[in-house]
């Protein structure tokens, strides 16, 4: 038996290593070391205290917080590995000046790995003195309430103030601090949760990843008011207009007509029209027509309500002033009615704005005519045979006993019309 043992031992002995060695490369065929990359990985600091104990503080720069990490390991292990294994961190004990080392290890798979590396290779700090203050907190809104609805300004954040600290050059920087909250399809007073953002002076987001603030767990909300809407008719009181000797005012007109204001259910059910007094127009006797600007209109709201817009600040009202015997009237250009154009061409004139003219005759006739509904102006072409830019008068029919104080043109173009036709 022994002889047979010892029979060709060299033989032996190789056929084993190259059994081992043929076992080796088997299983590097089946399950061989790969590389796979795994990015945004979070980079932990560690003993920053470090820092923080001696009244500073630390901004990390270039975006070196999160890193990419390349791990070398069989595929059997590899496709194992999710990116919450993989831990990177940075030991302030480590720093050399603004660079700490960023180190990487995977839970679950100690020692069951080739190798891991990160890109950026280093936590990239700036280090210096720690600065905190206090901001007021403006409540902004984004979305639109539910229909005949509006925010309320009385709408509170609670807490109403935020203490910041962090790095002094990015503390020095906020301009402000804003509760935003979503107010889509809402219409009844709640409290909603709401995101603090900060801003610079030139409206630009502040990154609060380096800032801690007091506002705890309990976060920040915000105590939305909503206030129901309606339209009321605006009234201009003209009882202390006067007109010159020889005019008369005929008019008065504001722009826009109607405004639309908020409050509770209570305040709004008993007001339908906004008065505008007199004294508000701030104008002497006058002679002709006077257009004035009233600004800060939600000063003759009653107490309770408030512009539904808080842009629309302010009214445009028109006096319209005439001469004795006269009444001046305005229509629309698009309303003009052409007729008798030629064949084959077409008039071109600008229909956007107003067309202004004044009447001569008798105080009732002037009355009936301004309460006539269709004022009829034409534009009669019948005299314009040729293509060419001309100034042409107006025909506005007047009812008997009345007259134009001057005849009204408008520039026309007349050109050939475009012979959509085709011969078979």
């Amino acid at each position: 038996m022994k002889n047979k043992i010892l029979n060709n031992l060299p033989l032996k002995i190789i056929a084993v290593f190259a059994a081992i060695l043929l076992w080796f490369v088997v299983v590097n065929i089946d399950d061989p070391v790969v590389s796979k990359s795994f990015a945004n990985i979070p980079v932990q600091i560690k003993n920053d205290s470090l820092i923080k104990n001696n009244g500073q503080t630390y901004q990390v720069l270039n975006d070196s917080q999160t890193v990419k990490v390349v791990v070398n390991a069989k595929r059997s292990i590899i496709d194992r590995i999710r990116p919450n294994d993989i831990v990177a961190s940075a030991d302030m004990n480590n720093r050399t000046q603004d660079l700490v080392p960023i180190s990487i290890s995977l839970r679950r798979f100690e020692g069951r790995y080739e190798s891991a590396s990160c890109d950026p290779r280093n936590l990239q700090i700036k280090i210096e003195q720690e600065a905190s203050n206090k901001f007021p907190i403006k409540v902004t809104t984004e979305g639109t309430p539910r229909g005949g609805y509006v925010y309320s300004d009385e709408s509170t954040a609670d807490p109403d103030t935020v203490q910041i600290s962090g790095p002094k050059s990015v503390v020095d920087r906020i301009d402000k601090a804003e509760a935003k909250v979503d107010i889509s399809g809402k219409s009844s007073d709640e409290r909603v949760k709401a995101e603090l953002v900060l801003y610079d002076s030139a409206e630009n987001i502040i990154d609060q990843t380096q800032l801690i603030n007091n506002i705890g767990n309990e976060g920040l909300w915000v105590n939305v008011v909503f206030l129901k809407t309606k339209v009321l008719t605006i009234n201009i009181d003209t009882s202390g207009l006067s007109a010159k000797s020889g005019y008369n005012i005929s008019g008065v007109v504001s722009e826009p007509q109607e405004i639309r204001v908020a409050g509770s259910e209570k305040d709004l059910e008993s007001i339908d029209d906004l008065s505008i007094p007199s004294y508000a127009l701030n104008v002497g006797e006058l002679s002709k027509r006077t257009e004035v600007t009233v600004d800060n209109i939600n000063r003759f709201l009653q107490t309770g309500l408030e512009l539904a817009d808080k842009t629309q600040k302010s009214i445009v009202v028109t006096i319209l002033v005439d001469k004795d015997g006269t009444r001046t009237f305005d229509i629309p250009l698009g309303s003009i009615i052409v007729s008798n154009i030629q064949d084959g061409l077409l008039a071109n004139y600008s229909k956007v704005g107003i067309i202004e003219f004044t009447v001569v005759g008798a105080s009732n006739l002037l009355d009936k005519y301004a309460n006539q509904e269709n004022k009829q102006v034409v534009l009669n072409l019948l005299q314009y045979s040729e293509p060419g830019e001309y100034k042409v008068p107006l025909d506005i029919k007047l009812p008997k006993g009345l007259k134009l104080d001057d005849k009204k043109y408008i520039k026309v173009n007349i050109e050939k019309a475009e012979d959509n036709s085709t011969e078979d």
